[in-house]
């Protein structure tokens, strides 16, 4: 989790809370999934392989699959590789039930560090699969009375 200024820890809740609020915060022009009613449905997007923190549009008419991952800790293998193969299976499966023929469909995950360990593996899908780090930071200052 990251650290505020305060010693405040941040968890994964208030990053996907910031990121369903404004999702143009991760990436310029991302907008939340709409139905055909044009109801926002993006948001804990339920499939048959799991929950899509973020299912999103980009400016050019993609689909963006966002997920926000929990922290993982420095050495644990497993966990990058798993959370790797959550982001293609979900991408998979958004290309053959939500998407358009040849509509692009790509993942961004987000996490407080990449793991070591999937810096190849991650490379080698760069085009399909993008990580994001963040860095939280709240502080506190006197107010002007």
């Amino acid at each position: 989790m990251a650290t505020s200024s305060s010693g405040t820890r941040v968890g994964t809740a208030q990053i996907r809370d910031l990121i369903h609020d404004r999702p143009d915060s991760l990436e310029e022009g991302l907008s939340i999934y709409t139905n055909i009613d044009a109801e926002p449905v993006g948001i804990n997007f339920d499939c048959e392989v799991g929950v899509i923190d973020l299912l999103a549009r980009d400016d050019a008419g993609g689909l963006v699959v966002v997920l926000i991952a929990p922290e993982i800790e420095p050495g644990s293998d497993a966990t990058g590789k798993e959370l790797l193969g959550q982001a293609l299976e979900r991408v998979g499966w958004v290309r053959k039930h939500v998407a358009k023929p040849q509509q692009e469909v790509r993942s961004i995950v987000l996490l407080e560090h990449v793991p070591d360990e999937i810096r190849y593996t991650a490379a080698a899908v760069a085009t399909t699969v993008a990580f994001k780090t963040y860095r939280m930071q709240i502080s506190f200052r006197e107010a002007d009375l």
